[in-house]
């Protein structure tokens, strides 16, 4: 009996890991030149029908948890508060990617987070190869969208990209290879974080990444170093698990600070004027508590880089405040805080230097919550935190009465057919 329920586990774990590479596969290729240039096609139609799929697939496993009583009612709680915001959200920001992405977290419930990071790796690792040696061989596009810093697309919708996706896909591999991974491993990355630097330009991933690896090929040299950073990340417990509230301040107070401070023009310059960009539309829009809608005009490589205005909500946890609204924007921060305090109770130290880079790059890039991003299904993996909250489990009373209803019946119905 035991060896059966095993199996019709493994087997609902299987059907998940395949919904979640499907859908994970689906949105990062959005951010390819093909998908770009296939817009009005029926290749662009058969993409976006199979991103609705995906979607449908990962509702339909949500709805199976549900009625399995799998969840704890500290957890549904918590996903339903981040559907209705982004639902409503979808109306006020005019934004559904939010709404969607939502289904990924419900779906990842209780899966083992190694086989969810090894799926997106082969995943995103696999698209970023083939795109780019496809744009090198000419089959796919490689224009220069910047010529004052001669930045090529690399077969993507523009030239970050690219590197962007290389900074996930490296700290998926690092995860994966935990203390296995080598210095010659690491140095392999760095050469291709280089090349990819070399050809789009880009400051803020290719820094993030040189600087982690350099951290990883000191723990590996050095076992005092190794055990000083952990005794440093036990030590700073308290400090370090606020590091994505701390981060989520200064994205969206830094625009504010006098802009006629030397501070202030440096650090604007460094940022390639990102925090003018922010500046001016936190003067335009303001924020709301469910968001509201901001046009957006993109640079990509259908206008050949030329537009008048680009993401100028370059920052993660600015864009999600301004765009979906200061609730979504703390459920979403408190999930990175949940994150932080997961990996310390499981002793996860990789997962919290991740999450720490996670949380001071998205200051300046976009990638809070996104497609590249999977690391924050780490707060519905594995085991349950949410459970441990106290201030959940007196919020979610309500709905836990609902849903041991439902739990209720469906083991009834369960117990009828045998």
């Amino acid at each position: 009996m035991g060896d059966k329920i095993k199996k019709v586990a493994s087997r609902n774990e299987l059907m998940v890991i395949i919904c979640l590479c499907i859908y994970i596969f689906l949105l990062t290729f959005t951010n390819t030149a093909w998908y770009t240039f296939s817009e009005g096609t029926k290749v662009y139609t058969i993409f976006k029908l199979l991103r609705y799929v995906s979607y449908l697939l990962l509702f339909i496993v949500i709805m199976a948890d549900i009625i399995k009583h799998n969840y704890s009612r500290e957890t549904l709680f918590y996903l339903i508060c981040l559907l209705v915001f982004s639902f409503i959200g979808m109306f006020t920001g005019k934004d559904k990617a939010l709404f969607f992405y939502i289904f990924l977290f419900g779906a990842a419930y209780g899966m083992s987070i190694n086989k969810v990071v090894k799926s997106a790796f082969i995943v995103q690792a696999g698209l970023l190869l083939v795109t780019v040696v496809c744009a090198f061989a000419g089959l796919a596009d490689n224009s220069i969208l910047d010529y004052e810093r001669s930045r090529y697309s690399l077969g993507f919708n523009w030239p970050n990209l690219a590197p962007i996706l290389l900074l996930f896909v490296a700290l998926q591999y690092i995860y994966i290879r935990k203390n296995k991974i080598t210095v010659w491993e690491c140095i392999i990355i760095e050469v291709i974080n280089i090349l990819m630097y070399k050809f789009t330009n880009t400051k803020m991933s290719f820094f993030m990444l040189s600087a982690l690896l350099a951290v990883v090929i000191i723990c590996q040299l050095s076992a005092t170093m190794k055990k000083l950073l952990k005794k440093a990340l036990i030590s700073f417990k308290k400090l370090v698990v606020i590091i994505p509230a701390i981060c989520a301040f200064i994205a969206c107070w830094l625009p504010l600070y006098n802009p006629e401070s030397t501070i202030w023009i440096k650090l604007n310059s460094v940022l390639s004027e990102r925090l003018w960009q922010c500046r001016n539309a936190i003067t335009r829009y303001g924020f709301t508590l469910f968001g509201r809608h901001i046009d957006f005009e993109v640079h990509n490589v259908l206008n050949g880089g030329v537009s008048d205005q680009t993401y100028f909500i370059d920052s993660g946890y600015l864009h999600i405040a301004m765009q979906s609204g200061l609730v979504i924007f703390v459920l979403l921060v408190l999930l990175y805080v949940i994150c932080m305090y997961k990996a310390y109770a499981n002793k996860d130290y990789y997962m919290l230097c991740i999450m720490i880079v996670i949380s001071v790059f998205c200051i300046n890039d976009i990638y809070f919550i996104s497609p590249f991003n999977i690391f924050i299904l780490y707060a519905f993996c594995d085991n349950d935190t949410f459970k441990e909250i106290p201030l959940l489990q007196k919020l979610s009373k309500p709905v836990g009465v609902v849903y041991d209803c439902i739990g209720n019946i469906s083991s009834k119905m369960s117990k009828k057919e045998r």
